[in-house]
Parts: structure tokens; C-alpha cells; sequence
């Protein structure tokens, strides 16, 4: 039997810190909501300490979306896990998200690692009275001294977290080199197994995904992740990307989860329309052209021998559902005008990418609307 991984989406906190991404509050709980359809085990809500806006928002998400794990990411301060609780206490499975760095430079020595590993296993403690659920992440602990990585882990452990996380924050390590260091805290964190070992990578050398994969291969249970990779700087291990490697070579990963691969682009669609920034025609897995070719994308002249042998029916209907699998709905009339343009532009060019579908959605939509008065206008 598999194990399991969770999938930890952090795509409404630290997805939203680059610029450009923020969403407004009736877009997160609509991204909330499909995030759920998605499969995930855990939601992070948001960063409630930010404003008063933000509490309210993750406030509104933990009352309405029901299935995942409703997390919220709270500054090591007594009042701040307090008042994350009072964001996230009516989630049906509340977590509250903790962290305090574990970079020498912060410390001041060995009392200052001391405290800080006080502090930490204070706060985990404190919310730990307060859910069933706590994680713990030492900032920059991939560039931190792992024996006083793996001894925060023990302390925060002990005063009661369920999940530790290693995040690699600055996106600064390399596979083999994550992989070293999860091994190392299963041998070297003695009550690890009380505990889901995480992981939290940045793709500042593009190596986001692939430092996941290696950290999963060595045995860690969660890794945290966002929709389209999005994030600050270089962005956060793309999510689509990480499940889709652990469908596709089960081979090399033999680990299950709870993703529903069907709403993987209508998820990212969505998130790429409510931001108004786009991933790459090429972005693997959600990229417009990622399936431009016979296996998954609509070939022209295979499609028009379709239309042509069985009938314009039996061709709508191929294109529709095509279309759908993009995230494009489109009526009956929309349609008809959509397919009279893709039977035109397979004439013209064979092959059809999916970026020139949506172009071909968007027209007959237009068409339908009336803002062409014919269909040879709205594809010439």
C-alpha cells in the first residue's frame, strides 16, 4: 500500500507576496472554494496579522470552505496566535502556521539559539492549546546549521506540533542536497515520528519542483506549494507540476494523493484571470501549448475528418469538450460560430494549439454577441 502525501497550498499567503498578485476578498474565497474542488489536504487562508481586511477574509474561508484543512500563518507573538485562532476557530479543521528563524545570524550566539528555541516551543505550545493542529517552520532552514534545525524540530515537537516544515526560503538548495537534510532529521530528531515532516521550497534557481520530488523521495509527508508556482521573486513550487510528476511516474514516487487532476486547469485558468498575469505559452502542465500536439490537443486535419466522416455534430462535440477541459464554456451559439472558425483555421495551418483555441472561444463569443455580423470577419 502507497503512502500518502499532502498537498499544502499556500497560493492565498505566500502566493500573493509578489507583486501584481494580490486578490481582492471576493476573489480569495472564490479561489478558496475551487482550491477545495481541487482536493487539497490544507489551505492556507492568509497571513491575518497583515489587516484588518486580510482577518476578515481568512475569517470568511475558514466559516465557508468546508473539505481542506483551513491554515493561517501566525507571527511567533502570544496575541498574534490568539488572534489567528479567532480567524480560523470555526474551520471545520483549523491549524495554526507558526514560524521564528533559524539563521545564526538572527540568534547572537548560543543563548540566543537557546531562547529562540523557548520562544518557538512557547508558541507552538500556546497554540497547540488552542487546535489539534500546529506547524512549525524555521526560516532559511536550508542555509541554517542543521543540528540546531533538528533541535528546534524536538522542542516544538515536544510542546505539541504536528507538522514541522523545512523551508527552503531563499530557494538556495540543490535535490540531492534537501534529501541529505530530511534524512538527516529522521535520524537525528528523535521524536520525529510523532510529527509530518514538510517541506517548503522557493524556485529562485528553478529548482522548486525538483527539490520537492527529492524531498518526498526521501520520506517527507507535505510540501507546501501554489497554483501556477506563483510567489515571491522566482515564485514557490508550481503545484500542478509536483502532483502531475507523482501521477505520471509513480515509478520513481510511490506516494498517492488527493489531487483531482480534472481541476487542475480550470484552477490555474481561474487564478491567471482573477491576477490578470498569465504563465508562459510553454509553463509545463498549464502552459496554453503544453498539449499542442496529437495525444492531448486537437490536430486539424484529424478533427476535420471527424467533422466530415461522422457528421458537424459529432465535431462540435469534440471541440466542446476540448474547450471545456480549458475552462471555456461556451453556449450553443457560441459554439457554432467557435467551430465554424476552427474548421476555417484547420483549412489554413493543420494544427491547432490550445492558445489558438481560446483565441477561437473568445471570437465566437464575440460573434455571438453580435460585435461581428459575420463569421468570415471574425476569422480572416
Amino acid at each position: 500500500m502507497s503512502e500518502y502525501v499532502k498537498i499544502f497550498d499556500t497560493t492565498l499567503r505566500d502566493g500573493e507576496e509578489a507583486p501584481g498578485f494580490a486578490l481582492t476578498s471576493p476573489q480569495k474565497l472564490e479561489m478558496a472554494h475551487q482550491l477545495a474542488r481541487l482536493g487539497l489536504d490544507v489551505l492556507e487562508a492568509g497571513f491575518p496579522a497583515a489587516s484588518e481586511e486580510e482577518f476578515a477574509t481568512v475569517q470568511r474561508i475558514a466559516r465557508e470552505v468546508r473539505s481542506p484543512i483551513i491554515a493561517a500563518l501566525a507571527p511567533p507573538v502570544e496575541a498574534e496566535i490568539d488572534r489567528v485562532w479567532d480567524a480560523i476557530k470555526q474551520a471545520e479543521r483549523p491549524r495554526i502556521h507558526t514560524f521564528l528563524t533559524a539563521a545564526d545570524v538572527h540568534q547572537q550566539g548560543a543563548l540566543g539559539r537557546e531562547r529562540a528555541k523557548a520562544r518557538a516551543a512557547a508558541m507552538v505550545a500556546r497554540a497547540r492549546n488552542l487546535t489539534n493542529e500546529v506547524e512549525f517552520s524555521p526560516i532559511d532552514a536550508t542555509r541554517s546549521d542543521w543540528a540546531y534545525v533538528s533541535e528546534l524540530f524536538g522542542a516544538v515537537i515536544d510542546a505539541g506540533a504536528t507538522t514541522v516544515n523545512i523551508p527552503d526560503t531563499c530557494g538556495f538548495a540543490q535535490p540531492d542536497e534537501l534529501a541529505a537534510m530530511v534524512t538527516y532529521m529522521f535520524e537525528n530528531v528523535s521524536n520525529i515520528a510523532r510529527a509530518t515532516l514538510s517541506v517548503h521550497c522557493h524556485n529562485d534557481l528553478g529548482l522548486a519542483v525538483a527539490n520537492s520530488l527529492a524531498a518526498i523521495k526521501a520520506g517527507v509527508r507535505q510540501v507546501h506549494c501554489c497554483m501556477n508556482g506563483i510567489g515571491e521573486r522566482a515564485g514557490n513550487a508550481a503545484l500542478e507540476e509536483i502532483v502531475m510528476a507523482l501521477s505520471v511516474r509513480r515509478d520513481q514516487h510511490a506516494v498517492d494523493h488527493g489531487i483531482n487532476l480534472d481541476q487542475l486547469l480550470p484552477t490555474s485558468i481561474m487564478l491567471q484571470q482573477f491576477t490578470g498575469v498569465t504563465v508562459q505559452p510553454n509553463k509545463a502542465i498549464v502552459g496554453l501549448n503544453a498539449y499542442a500536439r496529437d495525444k492531448n490537443g486537437l490536430h486539424g486535419e484529424a478533427m476535420v475528418e471527424d467533422a466530415r466522416t461522422y457528421g458537424l455534430h459529432s465535431g462540435r462535440d469534440t471541440l466542446r469538450q476540448r474547450l471545456a477541459d480549458l475552462g471555456l464554456l461556451l453556449t450553443q451559439d457560441e459554439l457554432n460560430y467557435a467551430f465554424a472558425g476552427y474548421m476555417s483555421l484547420t483549412d489554413y495551418q493543420g494544427e491547432v494549439t490550445d492558445e489558438d483555441l481560446v483565441q477561437i472561444a473568445q471570437n465566437g463569443r464575440r460573434a455571438a454577441d453580435g460585435v461581428f455580423d459575420a463569421i468570415g470577419h471574425v476569422y480572416r
